[in-house]
């Protein structure tokens, strides 16, 4: 025995055992340590009970004729380039554990840093673990196969923080990996990395075939960025069932200025994919409290036999690839991509960016979004629900549903509850929202609706249309964001509104934009009402007159005012402010305003700069009422 004292802190690891062969090995090993002096043994068969046994040397090649049992809180090591290669099954119980480190690749698809190739089952049972570790500078990973895979609740995969290092000897350095944060920036994979101070690291890799690790967040003022989160691939000839965990998340920052590690990979192969309550996971880490910025999510891929799964249960599991928070910038979605549509259900629990090779559209009966962030990324894509669809939470800016360009069919009653959905436009098309029932915001919900450009054809830049009632209540609101360059806005359409006292319609500063960071001093940015050097932008009213120009003129009606407001002037490289946006709601019955519809321009970014113009409310319907409520178009203060 060598193995390493307990402490109240930490534990000292495993010391070494060397023997110049395998005579004295037995296929239960009575042995704590790590085993140096020859490169290979052949046992009939193996078990590790209530021992910490590793095979260190590099290359090592474990052949097991028979069955291979880890059990009884017993645990098994293999290092850089070993080989375990198990003619019968796999079994990890009782506590039971592998850990398998990888040497380095070259990054091919047929490359591994360590291989687990199993003849026959790996059998997972409660409270047991395979641990993979990639290498935390070339990112080289290990490989399992096996006939079936089955996973019991409690246990699992978990390559948590087990992908690309982060840098802690150099400071103000990327973090290791291809998606690497730069001053504290949050790594990328599947989604972009959080800005830190300085950036995020880029997204990288195959949505359809995972095969690198996670990659650092970024170390500023030495924090040292977190480790990315590994990769586990897994390849099996038969049926995977997954009622336990697969995860290879990304690590949490070390210091308040370091970036979250972007989740791992995870790459599936299989012919059929199922389970009860299982869960896949490769979210991002969260970054540091002052400088950092969160990980991107990570890459998750099931790869199936489309003939096969159509005739397999019904599965019950979570994905998740969730982006990582951050005090200076969050990370975005990882992705999640399958060979068909068929493990989507009508109830979503997932979150990330759902991604099937040619999917343009789906008709589900019903839809329900629950305490998920999940996108639907095709330009264009046709969501059709026969009946009701609800988009529920307890945080409206992590529980999301997105679409882009989407045309949007509700047969029936829409109900958004402490979630946030978001339609976002189009470069040359406009999404389209239709609700054949009701439209209901409630407990914080919001809408979220990104125009985009209007044409001959289409005075509207999105377009909302509710055959019944829309009922905003408290804290709940309407975002509606005008195209920032061509004006074209959303345009809302139902029978009657209400609007309750601590939510309604708010598009305070989403109307034209300023002139963007990095082009010519002193140009005009866009809006025909736009400021110039340093003046107010103009709508309703001209702006004021900057440091040596005229505010931006009135333009637009004073009886229809479609258009969104401008944005006030630069100056001395100071971005003028954005104009208020545009409200326009088409009620054939009444609308009641307890609440608030405001439109008001923003307030000046720097000292030189003018402030946005108010935007426009434009309001039609048969009565108008309400209690306290309050229309506001305010134009922004300008520089000082």
């Amino acid at each position: 025995a060598a193995r390493g004292g307990a402490s109240a802190f930490y534990c000292g690891t495993i010391g070494t055992v060397f023997f110049p062969n395998a005579d004295l090995l037995m296929p239960t090993p009575l042995i704590n340590g790590a085993v140096y002096g020859f490169p290979a043994w052949a046992p009939p068969s193996l078990t590790v009970s209530n021992f910490w046994l590793r095979f260190a040397e590099t290359n090592f090649q474990l052949t097991v004729s028979n069955d291979t049992a880890i059990v009884s809180t017993g645990r098994l090591d293999l290092v850089a380039h070993a080989d375990l290669h198990c003619a019968g099954n796999l079994v990890l119980d009782k506590g039971g554990s592998l850990y398998v480190y990888s040497g380095e690749t070259n990054g091919g698809p047929t490359n591994h840093g360590a291989l687990v190739s199993v003849t026959g089952d790996v059998i997972i049972a409660s409270n047991s673990w395979i641990y993979p570790y990639s290498h935390p500078i070339n990112g080289g990973s290990p490989l399992f196969q096996m006939s079936n895979l089955t996973i019991a609740a409690g246990g699992g995969f978990n390559a948590n923080v087990a992908g690309f290092a982060g840098r802690i000897t150099v400071p103000n350095t990327n973090g290791y990996g291809p998606g690497g944060g730069y001053l504290g920036g949050g790594g990328g994979y599947g989604g972009q990395g959080g800005r830190g101070s300085g950036g995020g690291g880029a997204p990288y890799g195959a949505c359809d075939a995972p095969l690198g690790a996670g990659s650092a967040g970024g170390d500023y003022f030495g924090s040292g960025g977190a480790n990315g989160g590994g990769a586990i691939r897994i390849q099996a000839t038969n049926a995977i069932t997954l009622n336990g965990t697969i995860t290879a998340n990304g690590g949490a920052y070390s210091g308040q200025d370091s970036g979250g590690g972007s989740g791992g990979g995870i790459y599936i192969t299989c012919q059929t994919f199922g389970g009860t309550n299982g869960l896949l996971s490769a979210t991002g880490g969260t970054g540091g409290t002052r400088y950092g910025g969160g990980g991107g999510g990570g890459r998750i891929a099931i790869v199936y036999t489309p003939e096969r799964q159509s005739n397999a249960p019904a599965h019950a599991v979570t994905f998740t690839a969730m982006f990582g928070t951050g005090n200076n910038g969050w990370g975005d979605l990882g992705t999640l991509y399958f060979t068909d549509n068929q493990l989507l259900r009508e109830t979503i629990y997932h979150s990330g960016v759902w991604t099937v090779p040619g999917l343009t559209g789906w008709s589900p009966n019903t839809l329900t979004v629950s305490n998920a962030c999940f996108r639907f990324p095709i330009d264009g894509f046709q969501l059709t629900v026969t009946n009701d669809i609800a988009v529920l939470g307890a945080n409206t800016t992590l529980k999301r549903f997105e679409l882009t360009n989407a045309i949007v069919v509700c047969g029936g009653g829409l109900t958004v509850t402490g979630a946030t959905l978001s339609l976002f436009g189009g470069a040359t098309s406009a999404p389209i929202l239709n609700v054949g029932g009701d439209l209901t915001l409630t407990n914080g919900g919001a809408l979220a609706v990104y125009a985009g450009t209007t044409n001959p054809a289409r005075d509207y830049g999105a377009l909302v249309n509710v055959s019944g009632d829309a009922s905003i209540g408290s804290n709940a609101w309407v975002f509606p964001h005008s195209h920032p360059t061509n004006g074209g806005s959303v345009m809302f359409q139902m029978r009657n509104l209400t609007i309750e006292a601590g939510g309604g319609f708010n598009a305070n500063g989403l109307g034209f934009i300023g002139k963007i960071s990095g082009g010519p001093p002193w140009y005009p940015a866009y809006g025909p009402g736009t400021g110039n050097t340093g003046s107010g932008g103009g709508y309703g009213g001209a702006g004021g007159a900057g440091n040596s120009g005229a505010g931006g003129p009135a333009y637009g009606s004073s009886n229809a005012p479609v258009d969104p407001g401008s944005p006030g002037g630069d100056y001395l490289a100071g971005i003028g402010a954005n104009g208020g946006g545009a409200v326009r709601v088409q009620a054939a019955g009444s609308v009641k305003l307890n609440g608030t519809i405001q439109a008001d321009g923003d307030d000046y970014g720097n000292i030189d700069a003018g402030g946005g113009s108010g935007g426009g409310i434009y309001i039609t319907c048969r009565r108008f009422s309400g209690t306290n409520g309050i229309l506001r178009a305010a134009g922004g203060t300008g520089g000082t």
